[in-house]
């Protein structure tokens, strides 16, 4: 028979192993969801990025726009016409920068897309600035580079809505992936919690009962019966359960019984 030290301490190793077991799922289940978070934010952030570029290709439409409307104003002076040469160049470089931040960041999928943006980026640029140039010699000559650029701001828009498109479906994927990876920590732990603790409460009242079973009743009652007996009070006695003659307090019992029959004096 195992001893109760052998059993409290199975029951304490239990306790410890299940811990360390829910300890390493909470750590595993908290870098993958700290793996998911990383990719979400750098979804969001090629995002971001994308949403910029796009603003910096609208803007750069707009100084093609300013300079020949800049063109057609007799009181136009050179600096402001120069100022829209500079405000182009800004645009372009705010443009290139923002596909850096997606050549840096975005995954493969996405920057499938970056080589045809480019491409077109740069025809786009060649364009605004003839227009842009054109204008400040002469309406006539901005009007002239209009129609190319028109086609060249059409073609960059199509890419660009492909460019969108893929880094929204992306930016989705990864944000669907945390949220799923985050409910299925969440479903795991809860789990792991729920089946330890059953486990835990059932080796708990198996040990419970097998020391009420060996001491023959609550150990409060087995104690006063065992202290009466000490004491040598023959008249005491204790409930056992039906057939128990193993407990100690059952034993003790029977002492007694084999006492009061047979009195410690016939034996002096």
């Amino acid at each position: 028979m195992r001893s109760l030290k052998f059993r409290l301490g199975l029951l304490i190793g239990s306790m410890i192993t299940l811990l360390i077991i829910l300890g390493i799922i909470v750590y595993n289940n908290y870098t993958l969801q700290a793996k998911a978070s990383k990719a979400s934010d750098t979804a969001t952030s090629v995002l971001l990025a994308q949403m910029q570029a796009d603003m910096a290709h609208d803007a750069i439409r707009g100084d093609a726009l300013n300079a020949l409307r800049l063109a057609a104003d007799a009181k136009a002076t050179p600096e402001e016409k120069k100022s829209i040469e500079n405000d182009l160049n800004e645009h372009l470089g705010v443009f290139q920068e923002q596909l850096s931040v997606v050549q840096a960041k975005g995954v493969a999928k996405v920057k499938e897309h970056l080589g045809t943006i480019q491409r077109d980026l740069n025809d786009y640029q060649t364009a605004a600035q003839a227009v842009v140039r054109g204008a400040a010699t002469s309406l006539t000559a901005g009007k002239d580079a209009w129609p190319n650029f028109a086609t060249k701001f059409e073609t960059l828009e199509d890419s660009m809505a492909k460019f969108s498109d893929a880094i929204e479906k992306e930016s989705a994927a990864a944000n669907a992936l945390a949220l799923s990876q985050s409910k299925d920590a969440l479903f795991l732990n809860g789990m792991i919690i729920l089946g330890g603790s059953i486990f835990l409460l059932a080796m708990g009242l198996h040990l419970m009962r097998r020391i009420l079973l060996e001491l023959g009743g609550e150990p409060s009652k087995v104690l006063v019966f065992a202290t009466s007996v000490a004491s040598g009070d023959m008249n005491t006695s204790i409930e056992l359960r039906e057939n128990d003659s193993t407990s100690i307090a059952a034993n003790l019992q029977i002492m007694l019984d084999s006492i009061k029959k047979e009195p410690i004096n016939k034996f002096v």
